[in-house]
């Protein structure tokens, strides 16, 4: 037996609250992209810095003990620790944007399928999907670059 006082919705009325649902999803998970976008950024641009200033210390402690020289660098080996640190946060990020990413585009292609509105929708190119997870690996990148410009100037 059935509520008289509920409505009942036609199919196009489904359609129609079917599209507004995934909308607001698509909305949300782009928002959701963004925000990992922002925090990723800035928590590895705070491990830049700390790593920066830990590095500092661990040179000033080498050269207090008499292992390294106030003018030379400090060991890669040293050195590398920090960037590999920051690699695999930077890959956290990345992975995080990608499922993100991947959500998106399944919730687009049920959006397309029904598409009441009739609106249409381009296609994100590969070049801005590896655009943004340059914008994460670029910290590990420049912090090697960073190394081999101190090792070949110095020299």
């Amino acid at each position: 037996m059935t509520n008289e006082t509920t409505p009942r919705l036609n199919d196009a009325e489904k359609l129609a609250r079917r599209e507004e649902i995934l909308w607001e999803e698509l909305r949300n998970v782009r928002d959701l992209m963004f925000r990992i976008l922002q925090w990723g950024v800035t928590v590895l641009a705070s491990l830049q810095m700390a790593i920066l200033f830990l590095r500092k210390e661990i040179k000033e402690s080498m050269v207090g003990s008499g292992s390294l020289k106030a003018y030379d660098s400090l060991p890669i080996e040293r050195y590398f620790i920090g960037t590999v640190f920051l690699l695999v946060v930077s890959l956290i990020c990345c992975y995080l944007v990608a499922r993100a990413a991947n959500r998106y585009r399944s919730i687009k292609e049920q959006l397309m399928e029904t598409n009441v509105y009739g609106i249409k929708h381009g296609e994100v190119r590969k070049g801005t999907r590896f655009a943004v997870y340059f914008v994460f690996l670029a910290f590990p990148l420049l912090d090697i670059a960073v190394r081999l410009w101190i090792h070949f100037e110095w020299r």
